[in-house]
């Protein structure tokens, strides 16, 4: 299995491949999107002046996936109080679309990889309501830890 992070939107915008595809390439133009189609899911290969950083995959309300994701995390959410089990369970009641990528190292270091991909979350972050969630670290909103894995 590997490593992935997960964009959860409840923006009324959409996001597709696409729109991250274009604004990526406005961050910088050595970014690039292969996109490729799974059924009902976009999905695509993130890449970086023609390196492999991830696959994407976002998933929509309909397409199987979608529904357990929401329904793992909205598990642990629901297990305990404070704001950030607050807020997250707020976040996966709302939930439009999840862009999910999962993480290639590629032999680079770890860091390395982390920064690479950075931008995209910055990105979503700055211009679509929702949460990040990272396997094994937790639930962020911007780069603040609001829910750590339990």
């Amino acid at each position: 299995m590997g490593y992935y992070m997960r964009y959860i939107s409840t923006d009324s915008q959409d996001i597709t491949l696409a729109w991250l595809q274009e604004a990526l390439r406005r961050i910088d133009p050595r970014y690039s999107i292969e996109e490729q189609q799974k059924g009902r899911r976009e999905t695509g290969d993130l890449q970086f002046a023609g390196e492999l950083y991830g696959e994407f995959e976002i998933n929509r309300p309909g397409d199987g996936l979608f529904e357990e994701e929401i329904e793992e995390f909205m598990g642990g959410a629901e297990a305990g109080e404070g704001e950030g089990h607050r807020i997250v369970r707020e976040v996966l009641s709302a939930a439009r679309c999840i862009v999910a990528l999962q993480v290639l190292w590629q032999g680079r270091e770890t860091e390395a990889t982390l920064e690479r991909i950075s931008p995209l979350w910055s990105l979503l972050s700055d211009t679509r309501s929702g949460l990040l969630q990272a396997d094994a670290e937790g639930f962020y909103r911007g780069t603040e830890l609001i829910l750590p894995s339990g």
